[in-house]
C-alpha cells in the first residue's frame, strides 16, 4: 500500500542503522521553506535535530523512526564521552514540546506544527528514537533543489544555537 502525503510516497516502515557511519562527515539537509520559518531550539536541541536529518542522508525517504546513539552525538559534536548521554537525554526532553511555525506566502497560510511526534529513550542502551512530524518530512526528503545542506563538522564547533541559525541562513542556495 502507498500512502502519499504531499507528493511522496512511502511504502515500508524501517529503522535508519547508521552505526557504521562517520557521523562528523555528515551533512545535514532541509528545504529552503524550513529555514525561512520561526522556531525556538536550545543548543543541545538544534545538534539533536541536525544530526537527525543528517542520518537521513542525502536523497533518502525520512524513515518513521530514527535512532540516535550518544556515541553518534558525542562523536559529531565533540562532546565527552562521561556527558554524552545525559546531553541527548537533555536534549530530547523538550524537544517533543518544540513547534515550528511554517509559512507559506504562496499559499497565503501559516502553520504551526511540532518538530517531531515521539521521542523515545532507551536507557542502559544509550540511544533515542527521534520521529519526525508528517508536516516536517517532506522538507526533509527527496530534496533536488532550493535546499540547505549544513556539515556536522562545522555545527560541532559552534557553542551557540543562534550561532547554527546564522550559519544556516548564511548558507541557504
Amino acid at each position: 500500500m502507498y500512502i502519499q502525503i504531499y507528493g511522496v510516497q512511502k511504502t515500508k516502515a524501517y529503522t535508519v542503522n547508521t552505526e557504521s557511519k562517520q557521523v562528523r562527515n555528515l551533512k545535514s539537509r532541509r528545504s529552503n521553506s524550513i529555514v525561512q520559518t520561526s522556531y525556538s531550539l536550545t543548543l543541545n536541541e538544534r545538534r539533536l535535530i541536525e544530526l537527525s536529518m543528517a542520518l537521513i542522508g542525502e536523497t533518502g525517504e525520512v524513515p518513521p523512526t530514527i535512532t540516535v546513539s550518544a556515541q553518534q552525538y558525542a562523536e559529531a559534536f565533540n562532546i565527552s564521552r562521561s556527558n554524552m548521554y545525559t546531553e541527548l537525554v537533555n536534549a530530547t526532553n523538550n524537544l517533543y514540546e518544540r513547534d515550528i511555525k511554517l509559512i507559506r506566502p504562496e499559499m497565503k497560510t501559516t502553520q504551526r506544527t511540532r518538530w517531531v511526534d515521539q521521542v523515545t529513550h532507551r536507557e542502559g542502551e544509550g540511544l533515542v528514537d527521534i520521529s519526525f512530524s508528517q508536516w516536517i518530512k517532506p522538507y526533509l526528503q527527496d530534496l533536488r533543489s532550493q535546499f540547505t545542506q549544513l556539515g556536522l563538522l562545522e555545527i560541532g564547533r559552534m557553542n551557540s544555537a543562534s550561532t547554527i541559525r546564522i550559519y544556516e541562513l548564511l548558507m541557504q542556495f
